[in-house]
C-alpha cells in the first residue's frame, strides 16, 4: 500500500513539477510566465488542459517556483480523484478558510498526505525530492538533495 502511495505522489509530481495551483485559467497561453518552450510546456500545457493545475493567479502560474505540500495534495487529488474528505480538525495549520482546506482532507482520506507530526501538516512547506524519494536530480538539474 505505502509503495502505490509513493508512485501515485511521483507520477503526479513528475508530471507536474515546480508548479502551483490555486486559480482557474483556460489554456496555457493565459500564463504569462510559462516559457511555451521549456522542457516542461508540454507537460504544463497537459496539465492545465486538463485542470490538474489552476495557477497562482489567471495570468501566473510560476513554473520555476517551489511546490508545496499543499498544492502537491491539490494535484494529486485531482489526478486519481476523491469525494470523501478525511478529518484533519487535529492539524492546527490548516486553517478552514485557506484555498487548500478541502484538497488536503480529500488527500489525507485518499492515504497520500500525512501530516509531519500529530498536530501539524505544514501545508506551506516546500516539497524536496528527498521528501518524494525522487531521483537526485532531475530532468532540468535542479532538484538535489
Amino acid at each position: 500500500m505505502k509503495t502505490k502511495r509513493i508512485l501515485a505522489l511521483f507520477l503526479a509530481v513528475v508530471t507536474c513539477l515546480s508548479l502551483a495551483v490555486s486559480a482557474s485559467a483556460a489554456s496555457i497561453s493565459d500564463f504569462k510566465d510559462v516559457d511555451t518552450k521549456a522542457w516542461y510546456a508540454e507537460a504544463v500545457s497537459a496539465a492545465v488542459d486538463n485542470g490538474l493545475l489552476y495557477g497562482k493567479s489567471r495570468t501566473q502560474l510560476d513554473p520555476n517556483g517551489l511546490l508545496t505540500r499543499a498544492e502537491m495534495a491539490a494535484i494529486t487529488i485531482r489526478s486519481f480523484g476523491c469525494y470523501k474528505a478525511a478529518d484533519i480538525s487535529a492539524y492546527k495549520d490548516v486553517a478552514k478558510s485557506k484555498w487548500y482546506y478541502k484538497d488536503v482532507a480529500l488527500a489525507v482520506q485518499m492515504g497520500t498526505y500525512n501530516g509531519v507530526s500529530s498536530t501539524s501538516m505544514q501545508p506551506d512547506r516546500a516539497i524536496t525530492c528527498p521528501s518524494l524519494r525522487m531521483p537526485r536530480k532531475c530532468p532540468d538539474g535542479r532538484c538535489r538533495t
